[in-house]
C-alpha cells in the first residue's frame, strides 16, 4: 500500500513468484509482471481530469507547490507530462512534510501572478496554506489531490478552501453513511473504500475451491466485481501492461465545506 512500498516490493514478489496486490497510483507497477495486480487508479486518471478542469477555465500559466513525498511527486511528474505545448507549469516551491509556513510561497505568487495553482501538499499542510492564502488576500483558482477530502484539513482552512477542485473517486452514499457511523469522520474515506472492495473481492476468492498460489491472481481477475463502494470497478488489461482494477474518476469542487461532484 503506497508508492514507495510497492516499487520496492513488486520486483521481489515477481522474483519470488508470490502474488502481490499493489494499492498505489504507479501505473507501471505491474507492467510485464505476471504476479502483480494493481488495485487502484493510476496517477494519469486523476491528472487528466485536473487538466480538463484547467482547460475548461482557459488557464495557461500554471504554478505548482509540492511537498517532498513519493505519492505527490508521482502526481506532479504525471501532471507535467500531461500539459500541452501552449501551457506552462512552474514549480513555485517544494516543501518538507513538517513545514506549515507558506508566506514565502505567497510572496512568489504575488510576483509570478499565475492563472491558477496546483496545491500538491501533504496532510497537515493543506488547511494552513489556504488559511494563509486568504489572510494575504490572494484569490485564484486552485486544484489539489484526493488528500483534500479530509475533514481535518477543511476545518483547519476555516472556509478558505471553498472553490478548490480535485479529481477523485466517488464513494457511495451507503458506504459513507456506514463509515461515518462507525468512525465519526470521512477523512480519506476513498482509501477505506478501496480496502473494503478488495476485502470483498478476496472473500469471494476464498469462498471458491482452493487453488495453487500461482493461480491466485488469475482467480481474482476471474471474479471481477462490477460494483463496489467507489462505484463500478473496471478491469484494465493490455499488452505490456499488467492487469489492474480501476474506478471512474470525477471532478469535485468544495462548496460550503463539502465536496460536490461537478457535471
Amino acid at each position: 500500500w503506497g508508492v514507495v512500498f510497492c516499487e520496492a516490493l513488486a520486483p521481489l514478489a515477481e522474483q519470488a513468484k508470490l502474488p502481490m496486490i499493489a494499492q498505489c497510483i504507479q501505473e507501471n507497477i505491474n507492467r510485464d509482471r505476471s504476479r502483480v495486480v494493481r488495485f487502484a487508479n493510476p496517477a494519469p486518471d486523476y491528472t487528466h481530469e485536473l487538466w480538463k478542469a484547467v482547460r475548461a477555465l482557459q488557464k495557461k500559466r500554471l504554478a505548482l507547490i509540492l511537498t517532498d513525498n513519493a505519492y505527490l511527486q508521482l502526481m506532479a511528474d504525471t501532471l507535467e507530462r500531461g500539459k500541452n505545448q501552449d501551457e506552462t507549469l512552474l514549480l513555485l516551491d517544494r516543501y518538507q512534510n513538517s513545514q506549515t509556513d507558506f508566506r514565502s510561497t505567497i510572496s512568489k505568487l504575488r510576483m509570478e501572478r499565475p492563472d491558477a495553482l496546483f496545491v500538491f501538499l501533504g496532510p497537515g499542510q493543506i488547511g494552513p496554506f489556504y488559511r494563509q492564502l486568504r489572510e494575504q488576500q490572494i484569490v485564484l483558482p486552485t486544484f489539489g489531490t484526493n488528500l483534500f477530502e479530509s475533514d481535518s484539513e477543511i476545518r483547519a482552512a476555516g472556509g478558505a478552501m471553498d472553490g478548490a477542485i480535485i479529481a477523485n473517486n466517488t464513494v457511495s452514499a451507503e458506504f459513507q453513511k456506514r463509515y461515518f457511523a462507525r468512525f465519526g469522520n470521512k477523512s480519506q474515506i476513498t482509501f477505506a473504500a478501496y480496502a473494503f472492495d478488495f476485502g470483498n473481492l478476496l472473500k469471494k476468492y476464498l469462498d471458491t475451491p482452493e487453488r495453487e498460489s500461482k493461480d491466485i491472481l488469475a482467480g481474482l481477475l476471474e471474479i471481477h466485481p462490477e460494483e463496489g463502494a467507489c462505484g463500478r470497478i473496471f478491469l484494465v488489461q493490455g499488452e505490456g501492461v499488467g492487469s489492474g482494477f480501476s474506478y471512474s474518476v470525477s471532478l469535485k469542487k468544495l462548496e460550503n465545506s463539502e465536496f460536490q461532484n461537478l457535471p
